[in-house]
C-alpha cells in the first residue's frame, strides 16, 4: 500500500456523513465566521417561528440492521423547543490531526483496519 501523511494541519467541516470539505487553516477561520453569521439568523427565524417548530429527537432498534426512527414528545414540546433554539449553533470545523493522502478509496480503508487492530500503516 502506498500512502503518505500530508503535512498541513487541516481542518474538516461537514454537512452530514457524505458531504464534507477538509480546509487549510486559513479558510476554516473564514467559514467560522460565515458560520456564526448564519447561526444567529437563523436563531432569530426560529424564534420568530417557534410555535411552528417541534424538539427533534431519534432511536434506533437493536441488533443487525437497525431501524431508525425520528419522534418528538408531545409532553413540554413549548420548553423543549425554546432550550434547543439557545443552543443552536451550525457544526463546527473539526481540527485533524493525521490525513493520510491515498491512491484509492480503498487504501483508506485499509488504513482504518490497520489502526483499528492497532497496527501502524507502513508507508
Amino acid at each position: 500500500m502506498n500512502l503518505k501523511l500530508h503535512s498541513e494541519k487541516l481542518y474538516d467541516l461537514s454537512a452530514n456523513t457524505y458531504c464534507g470539505l477538509l480546509m487549510p487553516k486559513d479558510v476554516m477561520e473564514k467559514a467560522v465566521k460565515i458560520l456564526h453569521k448564519n447561526s444567529l439568523e437563523l436563531r432569530e427565524l426560529f424564534a420568530a417561528n417557534k410555535e411552528k417548530l417541534r424538539p427533534s429527537d431519534w432511536s434506533m432498534s437493536s441488533g443487525p440492521n437497525p431501524v431508525y426512527v425520528k419522534f418528538f414528545v408531545e409532553k413540554d414540546w413549548q420548553e423543549k423547543v425554546d432550550a434547543r433554539i439557545e443552543l443552536f449553533k451550525l457544526k463546527q470545523p473539526e481540527a485533524i490531526n493525521e490525513c493520510y493522502i491515498v491512491e484509492e478509496y480503498k487504501d483508506g480503508r485499509e488504513i482504518a483496519e490497520f489502526l483499528k487492530n492497532d497496527q501502524t500503516p507502513q508507508s
